[in-house]
């Protein structure tokens, strides 16, 4: 299996520094490079194609919320991961709104960074366990108020594609049994029968 190619867009050197080599040197990561600014974030992710984009949101020349928009309307298949720092849910919000495939705190950890890099590859939305989801239930709740929660979707995408429980909650940083309860309360909140059936409807009815 070929690595997954990130990009990594910090300012901060010593940060930028530690990101990229904890993950050149973890299982099935490259890094493809890295960018000071959210305007040479753009251009090297049109250049470089990485698969994931680990953005920070306070950087100079154009900011990780504005670098998410343009990345994601001219590279919507690249995924992106916010970095914030603690205490600021409004640009979090932001980084949502604008696209963002996973919302974490830089202090979550960088194991957190890896699972969220593999989580959202194969599909999933990445909330770090350190983020209130409630922050962004007002805004989904506007766009999409019969939407699945951020979680489910990430649990029931990744169980579709036929992840154990145990794979699951590696991926998302929970209990096994905590994702066994999420799929069961789907089932029973859609009435269908097993996941496949609860994916199509979710498929079908625009819940994903």
């Amino acid at each position: 299996m070929e690595d997954i190619p990130i990009l990594i867009a910090e300012d901060v050197q010593s940060v930028a520094e530690a990101y990229s080599t904890h993950l050149a040197s973890s299982e099935g990561i490259s890094v493809v490079g890295v960018a000071p600014d959210g305007a040479t974030a753009i251009q090297l992710t049109l250049q470089r194609k990485p698969s994931v984009v680990l953005m920070d949101i306070a950087m100079p020349v154009m900011d990780g919320i504005e670098a998410t928009k343009h990345i994601k309307a001219r590279s919507p298949e690249t995924k992106v991961l916010s970095l914030s720092e603690r205490g600021e849910p409004e640009k979090l919000q932001g980084m949502y709104r604008a696209g963002a495939d996973g919302l974490l705190h830089k202090n979550c950890g960088l194991c957190d960074i890896e699972n969220a890099i593999r989580s959202v590859v194969r599909g999933g939305f990445y909330l770090c366990s350190g983020i209130d989801a409630s922050i962004l239930g007002d805004q989904a709740a506007r766009t999409a108020p019969e939407e699945l929660a951020l979680k489910d979707k990430s649990i029931l995408r990744l169980a579709a594609e036929g992840n154990t429980h145990e794979e699951i909650a590696e991926l998302l940083g929970m209990k096994p049994s905590t994702v066994g309860t999420h799929l069961t309360r789907m089932l029973k909140k859609y009435g269908v029968r097993n996941t496949v059936a609860l994916y199509k409807y979710a498929i079908d009815n625009g819940l994903l």
